[in-house]
């Protein structure tokens, strides 16, 4: 296979590349994003400031 000279066979494959990249994206974003948003403040707040759960429980704070 020769070198890669003909203006159609880069367009092509520029196309492809940029398929892929766009593809490998989407799929990224929406692994790290749709679980980050199905989170609830809750679940965050106990996570970030390590409190218990039981402790957050509106019950407790009378």
């Amino acid at each position: 296979m020769g070198p890669i000279t003909g203006l159609a066979t880069i367009a092509t494959a520029l196309t492809v590349i940029l398929v892929v990249a766009g593809l490998a994206v989407v799929v990224l974003t929406l692994a790290v994003v749709v679980p980050a948003l199905r989170e609830t403040r809750g679940a965050r707040l106990a996570r970030q400031v390590s409190i218990p759960r039981w402790y957050l429980h509106p019950a407790t704070s009378h």
